[in-house]
């Protein structure tokens, strides 16, 4: 069985990856920050806009964390880079005070 880390990596090698947030990353980024952040949506839409600068990966590691995911989130912390991971997790410290 493929995992989903897997397979949402998978798709994103084969796509080349993008220069901004997709709408789907966007999507659960945003509403992750809603629910884990209490964020205003306001904030939280500014804040998904900028996870662009984050990779494929990055991007959806920081979704599946802020969403409560822990099965993608150990499945990703297996897959990526701990420079990956590192930059997806030190991004809500980075980008929030910008976007509140």
């Amino acid at each position: 069985m493929v995992s989903m880390a897997a397979l949402v990596l998978s798709c994103f090698a084969l796509a080349g990856g993008s220069a901004t947030a997709g709408t789907a990353e966007q999507a659960a980024i945003r509403d992750g920050c809603v629910k884990s952040l209490n964020w205003t949506a306001a904030a939280c839409q500014c804040f998904a806009d900028k996870a662009g600068e984050l990779n494929d990966g990055q991007q959806a590691f920081l979704a599946a964390t802020l969403n409560n995911q822990k099965g993608a989130v150990a499945e990703f912390a297996m897959a990526l880079p701990q420079s990956d991971i590192m930059a997806a997790t030190m991004f809500p410290t980075k980008a929030g005070p910008a976007c509140q």
